[in-house]
């Protein structure tokens, strides 16, 4: 649960709230779209290079203290941003904002739930990722509040509540099941053989995962995710502004397809404890991409109805089939820093593509184009996971050392 509510108010506050920010920030600082567009390429890659050394801090030293750690930034970044008066300023308080996010971030949940849970891992991170699925709700709120007091003490009350709601949050979090006696499941260490009849767990090494082809398919994947919904999220209310949809009903826009997401976070997820999960992945991404084609034509209010199912169900599945593949094909030893090195070259998707987005705008005059090259990048996602295959079981290190050696 507490892993649920950091994704609902990091969510809310930053991820799909940006949108609602993107015209003011731009205007109030005459700003271009691809210059305002690029802060959050900036956060992409930061988020990249710092996923590695997050996810190795969570392994290391444990979930609370990182999560405590980011919560503090963040609050710190949004009160820096409330203040900027330059495109200069701009960047360099979206660094330190974007560094707090990587730690304090629903991804955290992830690495907590891939420990405490094996045979409905799916279902569990489902559940975890419910919480940023439901803060686009925070969305509509933003607008408002945007409207009624201005883009800069919006973002003082939303660095102050990231303190409120964050820090105590962390202390909740828990590393893993056996420092209390429990095993994966809930169940205790001495009726845990009997209870399950699942194959021995195969756990990989960051290097070792590196050197299977499931590592780098489940990467492209991600990539295109993030270029996918990088290039959206930071777009669609300016784009729907643009061909007539009032400002209301773009922003209600953002909080439906995560509120729809919710049918992809659980149905998906549930779905992926069933079957076989590159195939689920695959729906997932397919139903993305379908989605980004139907918002490209878009141009009255009803015509958004057929983009929400599509994109939202898919775009929702993503979230918690990612880090259950992974902890299905790789284990949960490394998975903290087996998921920061997947996250971090993914974020090449979400560092061009918004950038891509808003250059196609200011050079085109329309972002038609960007859309519909952005879903065809987003339909290439599902043939790129069906190519995984399940790693064999790694050897131990011992032995591997030795193989190594060997002339």
């Amino acid at each position: 649960m507490a892993g649920s509510a950091l994704g609902f108010y990091t969510g809310g506050s930053f991820f799909y709230g940006f949108s609602a920010f993107f015209k003011p920030i731009m205007k109030d600082l005459a700003l271009s779209y691809a210059a305002t567009s690029l802060a959050y390429s900036l956060q992409r890659l930061e988020g990249g290079i710092l996923a590695p050394l997050v996810g190795f801090l969570v392994d290391r030293v444990g979930p609370r203290k990182t999560s405590f750690l980011g919560s503090a930034v963040v609050g710190i970044g949004f009160i820096l941003l409330s203040q900027v008066n330059s495109l200069l300023t701009y960047y360099g308080a979206f660094v330190i904002l974007s560094a707090g996010m990587g730690a304090a971030s629903y991804g955290i949940g992830n690495v907590v739930v891939a420990n405490w849970f094996r045979r409905s891992v799916g279902r569990a991170l489902g559940l975890v990722a419910i919480g940023f699925g439901l803060s686009g709700i925070m969305v509509p709120l933003l607008v408002w509040l945007i409207t009624a007091f201005g883009w800069r003490e919006t973002l003082i009350f939303l660095g102050v509540g990231m303190w409120v709601v964050g820090l105590p949050l962390a202390l909740v979090l828990r590393r893993r099941p056996e420092d209390y006696g429990l095993l994966p499941d809930g169940e205790a260490a001495a009726t845990h053989e009997a209870k399950t009849n699942l194959a021995p767990e195969v756990e990989f090494s960051v290097g070792q995962a590196l050197r299977t082809r499931a590592f780098w398919m489940l990467t492209v994947a991600a990539t295109v995710h993030s270029a996918v919904h990088g290039a959206v999220f930071v777009h669609v209310i300016a784009y729907l502004t643009e061909v007539g949809i009032a400002t209301e009903i773009a922003g209600l826009t953002v909080m439906f397809i995560t509120l729809l997401s919710l049918v992809g976070r659980i149905g998906l997820a549930w779905l992926s404890d069933l079957w076989d999960k590159r195939w689920v992945y695959a729906i997932a991404m397919g139903l993305q991409g379908v989605g980004v084609l139907l918002l490209a034509f878009v141009h009255e209010p009803w015509q958004l109805v057929p983009f929400l199912l599509t994109f939202g169900p898919g775009y929702g599945g993503l979230g918690p089939l990612r880090p259950a593949f992974q902890r299905d094909y790789f284990g949960r030893s490394g998975f903290g820093a087996i998921q920061g090195m997947v996250l971090g070259l993914a974020t090449v998707g979400g560092i061009a593509s918004p950038v891509f987005a808003g250059w196609v705008r200011d050079v085109s005059g329309g972002y038609r184009p960007a859309f519909l090259i952005v879903a065809a990048i987003g339909l290439l996602g599902a043939p790129a996971i069906l190519f995984a295959r399940r790693p064999r079981k790694p050897l131990p290190a011992s032995v591997e050392a030795a193989h190594s050696a060997t002339p």
